[in-house]
């Protein structure tokens, strides 16, 4: 689809890192849960993907020291991935450890999707 554009080839990393993350950052009780209460599945579940994405955006704006918006990234999700977190069963204000190639999918889709 993307023909060697390679703007392109990276939006399709970060939809593709995302799509698949899914599992990991909502537990199968929680997808569950949503599923029980829920009229509309796809609205409810990216509504509580936004909240796992905000704590994360959150961390990033806390710990950013300045430089540019790539570097505060990189430099988060590179701690991150190298720290052990664990979150309490439901808990929707925590964000267990992700590895960096989706920490950054993450905070490029919420952060990026929000500003453009």
């Amino acid at each position: 689809v993307c023909s060697g554009d390679a703007t392109c080839l990276a939006a399709a990393d970060v939809i593709t890192t995302n799509l698949r993350g899914t599992n990991e950052l909502l537990d199968e009780a929680a997808r569950m849960r949503i599923l029980r209460k829920s009229r509309d599945y796809r609205a409810d579940l990216t509504a509580e993907l936004a909240k796992r994405y905000a704590v994360l955006a959150a961390e990033l704006v806390l710990a950013r020291s300045g430089g540019d918006d790539a570097a505060a990234i990189d430099q988060l999700c590179t701690a991150r991935d190298r720290e052990i977190r664990a979150c309490e069963p439901g808990a929707t204000a925590c964000l267990a450890s992700v590895p960096w190639s989706r920490c950054v999918a993450m905070l490029v889709w919420f952060v990026g999707g929000k500003t453009q």
